[in-house]
């Protein structure tokens, strides 16, 4: 099973290229079209990974791929980071 997590909310980048609700919803259209061929073998939860970590039971995950937000705060210093 390949999973596809995002909250698709609005946001603020890092480039301070604001993001709307409608710019998200654009992108989970695209998302959601994008992987229709995968059939069952693909899963988007839309959620903060965060949120979803603790869903996962211990040593499951055999590759993570992280595209998101890059701040310092969001990737080393919560304690959700090593929950993979």
């Amino acid at each position: 099973m390949i999973y596809g997590i995002d909250p698709y909310v609005s946001y603020d980048d890092l480039y301070d290229t604001h993001r709307s609700r409608e710019d998200m919803e654009a992108f989970y259209s695209v998302m959601v079209r994008n992987t229709e061929s995968l059939g069952g073998k693909f899963r988007l939860l839309m959620k903060r990974s965060d949120e979803i970590a603790g869903q996962f039971a211990h040593n499951t995950i055999d590759f993570v791929l992280v595209d998101g937000e890059k701040s310092y705060d969001n990737i080393f210093a919560k304690p959700h980071h090593n929950s993979y």
